[in-house]
């Protein structure tokens, strides 16, 4: 089903700390002082939002009637046009959503992936601080008593999270924003910035991976215990 000018205004306005504003004409949507997308570029066919080169590439393969880079080096950089009339509103909302995250300052991307955490089953977070009297530097997550995620709430804005050996090997390579920061084994543990070129959607689902690789582990009474905790029984 066709997408309009409404539904992406609506979509937009619909992610916290999103505001309008106008810019040459054509009204924008910014988080943090930052565009994330704006409307009627380069007519009123169209939306625009601000991806990765690696989001764009994605939804240009996926969708290709519907999404397409901007002409010239704003193009390259992952602004990609969206011909309203071809986007169904799912597509839609995941291009804005994924645009907002982006765009959206380092604070925000951290009180994002704590929430996500933080809604997983079992979710038991510990914050360290370097003394007493100090605000936390990091929030350790565990399940069960087992630790899938360390979360940086201060200073540098990372996650720390379990993996694959062979994925691990192959995220390094792939993002800038992917390495080891930590005294755990870095063939199972990855650290992932999330000021980087890590997409949001993949922090997603790493952070899932993390969670299940550490939940596989838990013993036949634990899992059961932990469903238990799932359904609310």
């Amino acid at each position: 089903m066709a997408s309009t000018a409404a539904q992406f205004r609506a979509i937009a306005l619909a992610f916290e700390g999103t505001e309008e504003r106008a810019h040459v004409g054509h009204p924008d949507f910014r988080v943090g002082g930052k565009v994330f997308a704006t409307l009627g570029y380069p007519d009123e066919r169209y939306g625009m939002v601000k991806l990765s080169p690696e989001e764009q590439h994605v939804f240009c393969a996926r969708h290709p009637k519907a999404f397409m880079p901007v002409k010239g080096a704003w193009g390259a950089k992952g602004a990609t046009n969206v011909l309203l009339r071809a986007a169904t509103k799912a597509a839609l909302t995941e291009a804005l959503e994924a645009a907002w995250m982006r765009n959206s300052p380092p604070d925000k991307r951290t009180a994002t992936v704590r929430a996500w955490i933080e809604a997983m089953p079992g979710a038991q977070g510990r914050p360290l601080a370097p003394g007493k009297s100090s605000a936390p530097l990091v929030i350790i997550y565990n399940v069960m008593g087992k630790m899938f995620a360390i979360l940086s709430v201060r200073g540098v804005k990372d996650v720390i999270l379990k993996c694959d050996e062979a994925l691990a090997s192959a995220l390094r390579k792939e993002y800038e924003g992917i390495g080891h920061r930590s005294h755990l084994d870095r063939r199972f543990w990855i650290s992932v910035r999330l000021d980087a070129d890590v997409p949001m959607k993949e922090v997603r689902r790493l952070l899932a991976l993390s969670y299940e690789l550490v939940v596989a582990g838990l013993s036949e009474k634990q899992r059961s215990e932990l469903s238990r905790l799932g359904t609310g029984r």
